[in-house]
């Protein structure tokens, strides 16, 4: 009956860890838009590193 706590405690942990990134994101897409006065090329060029970022893994990402 133990066995299914360690991955349901393990699935929630990455949740909660995704949903912190995604607040992470838009709080930073909101700086930027704000320090830019309302540029949205500044956005969409912050938009396009995070997504690079995934396309392309370093070492460090891996």
């Amino acid at each position: 009956m133990k066995n299914w706590r360690a991955p349901v405690i393990m699935l929630m942990a990455i949740g909660i860890a995704n949903i912190g990134a995604w607040i992470y994101l838009i709080a930073m897409n909101l700086l930027v838009l704000e320090m830019t006065g309302g540029s949205a090329l500044a956005v969409y060029a912050l938009l396009d590193i995070e997504r690079a970022k995934l396309d392309y893994p370093t070492e460090v990402n891996r």
